[in-house]
C-alpha cells in the first residue's frame, strides 16, 4: 500500500478511530435491538429514532444507516429532519438511507446541498455516502464531484464511479497522476492501486513512461502493487532524489515493497544516509527499512 504524506497519514488514523467508534456504536444498536430488547419490529425502530437524537454522533450515524431497512412514514420523516445533523457524516448516512428507501429525491437534493457546500467534511461524506450506493443513479452527482477542489473528495468519486464501471473515474484518477498538485498525485496512486480492475495497469503503465518523473514513480508504484517490478528501480531512484516530499513518501514505501525479504535498495539507504528527505519521506523511508527487518535504520 502507498504511503501518504503525513497530513493524510494523520487523517487515516482519525478515520480509522472514527470507523472504529462507529462500529462500536452499530454494535451497541445490534445488541439492543436483537440481543438486548428482543421487541417487535414497532418497538425496534421506535429505538434507532430516538438514536437518531442521541448525543453521541456515533450511536446517531449507526441508527441512520440501519433505518435504510425499514420503510415507514415516521423513519422517513425522522430521516429527513436527520438531513440537518450537526455531524455532517450523520446527514449523508440519512440521505444513503432514504436513497436505499427509494427516496431519491429527498436524497439527491441533500446531496447537491452538500456537494456545492464551502464544508469540506460535508462534501467528503457526501461522495462517501454516493460510492457506498454502488448505484448507477449516483453516476451524475460522483461526476459533478470529480471537479472538487479536494484531493480527497475527488479521489473518493472516481473510486465510486469505478465500483459502477464508469470510465470517468479511471480517467479522473489517470488525469491526477500529472496533477501539478503532490497530494493529487498521490492520493490518486493510493487509489489506483487498490482497483481491482485490468485498466488500473494499463493506466500505471502509460503514465510510467511519461517525461514527469513524479508522476511516471507513483506510477511504477501502482504497479509494483500489481507485481510488476521489471524496471521501476530507476524511476523510483529519480523521484526519491528530486520528486515533492509528499511523492518521496510513497517512493520509498514502494522501494520498500520492491525489496520485500531482502535488504533494503542501496537508493532507499542513500536517501535517509543524505538527511535530505523531509519529514513525510524520512518517515515513510524509516518505517519501510524496519519493515524489512535489517537493522539499517538510520536515525
Amino acid at each position: 500500500m502507498l504511503v501518504p504524506s503525513a497530513a493524510v497519514s494523520q487523517m487515516s488514523r482519525k478515520q480509522g478511530a472514527t470507523i472504529g467508534a462507529f462500529v462500536v456504536a452499530l454494535g451497541v444498536i445490534l445488541w439492543t435491538l436483537v440481543g438486548g430488547m428482543r421487541a417487535t419490529d414497532p418497538a425496534r425502530t421506535e429505538r434507532l429514532l430516538e438514536l437518531l437524537e442521541d448525543d453521541n454522533p456515533e450511536m446517531r450515524l449507526a441508527a441512520a444507516a440501519s433505518l435504510a431497512a425499514v420503510d415507514t412514514p415516521q423513519v422517513v420523516q425522522g430521516l429527513g429532519v436527520a438531513l440537518g445533523d450537526p455531524d455532517r457524516r450523520v446527514g449523508a448516512s440519512a440521505a444513503w438511507a432514504l436513497w436505499r428507501l427509494g427516496r431519491r429525491d429527498m436524497a439527491t437534493q441533500a446531496f447537491e446541498r452538500s456537494l456545492v457546500g464551502e464544508d469540506q467534511t460535508a462534501r467528503l461524506a457526501a461522495v462517501t455516502a454516493l460510492r457506498r450506493l454502488e448505484d448507477r443513479a449516483t453516476a451524475t452527482l460522483l461526476v459533478r464531484a470529480l471537479g472538487d477542489r479536494s484531493p480527497g473528495v475527488r479521489t473518493e468519486a472516481a473510486l465510486g464511479l469505478i465500483r459502477i464501471n464508469h470510465q470517468a473515474g479511471f480517467d479522473s484518477l489517470e488525469r491526477s497522476l500529472s496533477d501539478l498538485r503532490p497530494n493529487h498525485r498521490v492520493a490518486a496512486a493510493r487509489a489506483l492501486s487498490h482497483v481491482d480492475d485490468p485498466r488500473a495497469v494499463t493506466i500505471a503503465r502509460r503514465q510510467s513512461q511519461g517525461d514527469d518523473v513524479a508522476a511516471a514513480a507513483l506510477a511504477e508504484a501502482v504497479l509494483l502493487h500489481w507485481g510488476e517490478a521489471d524496471g521501476a528501480l530507476p524511476a523510483l531512484t529519480r523521484a526519491l532524489q528530486s520528486a515533492p516530499d509528499a511523492v518521496r513518501a510513497s517512493v520509498c514505501d514502494a522501494l520498500g515493497h520492491l525489496s520485500s525479504g531482502g535488504p533494503p535498495p542501496a537508493p532507499l539507504l542513500a536517501a535517509l544516509a543524505a538527511g535530505t528527505l523531509g519529514a513525510s519521506a524520512d518517515v515513510a523511508c524509516k518505517r519501510a527499512v524496519g519493515r524489512m527487518g535489517s537493522g539499517a535504520r538510520r536515525d
